[in-house]
């Protein structure tokens, strides 16, 4: 038996090895938790950050610190990039029995002919549930892998009387020190609900293509011509378009989880985009056909 793994699902054969055998032969699925997520707005930012040194061939100074970095440099080929980090396309690697590992990636380290991936930071689960030839999207989790510094870095150097907040394994945890120098800790992320500002779903997320204006290449006749013709071209992508949603009001901080039962009448790719409290988006593509 073959399977097909994300880092959503590592991530779970790490923290329960039975829950992962069980979920992957379709036995029973764990139930959503408390889940602790980082807002992928630092996903966001890191990306352009790196980018910026990348540009110019050069590792950012928080790489060329580390050791292990050394004679290393930031992947550029921005095409293949483009491919790799995206959550529709990303990166699949297959072992000879069929096993699949895959996900989308931030950014790439190259070592000689080497190729360092550095993982995606944010990921969306998702469960379709059918009803008929009707569908309904629930919203099952949405996590993150990221740390920003330690627990113990922060708490060596922190001052009496003073608190910081740490981005460890995921979890955003508020570390206190009083004035007699004893250390509290705090995690602030009850639930992965409370990062999202809301969410919404394409129910058909093929039907609209990204179309751009784009200049035309001209014959040279050597001839001076200033006047410039435009032609439409398709960029490769679609445009999300925002069929159903739930989000937060000042009255409910409530959202729902699950859409309600939408008729489909064949195979279609279907997009659920969520969009966290600092404003920042993440997307998941599925696909789905109709069910008799």
């Amino acid at each position: 038996m073959a399977f097909k793994l994300s880092p959503s699902a590592i991530n779970l054969m790490k923290d329960c090895p039975r829950c992962f055998w069980l979920h992957q032969h379709k036995v029973w699925k764990r139930p959503s938790g408390i889940f602790p997520s980082l807002p992928n707005g630092m996903d966001r930012i890191l990306k352009t950050h790196f980018d910026k040194f990348k540009n110019k061939d050069l590792l950012p100074p928080e790489l060329c610190e580390n050791k292990e970095c050394k004679n290393m440099k930031l992947f550029n080929d921005d095409e293949r990039m483009k491919v790799w980090q995206s959550n529709f396309k990303g990166i699949t690697w297959a072992d000879k029995d069929g096993n699949e590992l895959h996900g989308a990636v931030d950014n790439i380290l190259v070592k000689g002919k080497k190729l360092i991936v550095f993982n995606d930071v944010s990921y969306i689960e998702v469960t379709p549930h059918y009803e008929g030839d009707k569908i309904s999207i629930e919203l099952a989790d949405f996590s993150v892998f990221y740390n920003q510094d330690t627990i113990k870095n922060v708490e060596e150097s922190l001052k009496n009387g003073s608190n910081k907040v740490v981005i460890e394994n995921g979890k955003i945890i508020k570390v206190a020190k009083d004035k007699d120098g004893i250390t509290t800790r705090e995690i602030l992320t009850k639930k992965w609900t409370d990062w999202i500002d809301y969410w919404a779903v394409d129910f058909d997320f093929e039907n609209k293509k990204e179309i751009i204006k784009v200049e035309k290449q001209k014959k040279q006749t050597g001839q001076l011509d200033l006047k410039k013709e435009y032609e439409d071209k398709w960029t490769g992508d679609y445009i999300f378009e925002n069929e159903w949603q739930s989000f937060r009001t000042k009255k409910s901080k409530d959202i729902e989880l699950k859409t309600p039962f939408r008729k489909i009448s064949e195979k279609r790719k279907i997009a659920i985009k969520v969009v966290d409290i600092f404003g920042n988006d993440t997307m998941k593509i599925i696909e789905v056909k109709f069910k008799k």
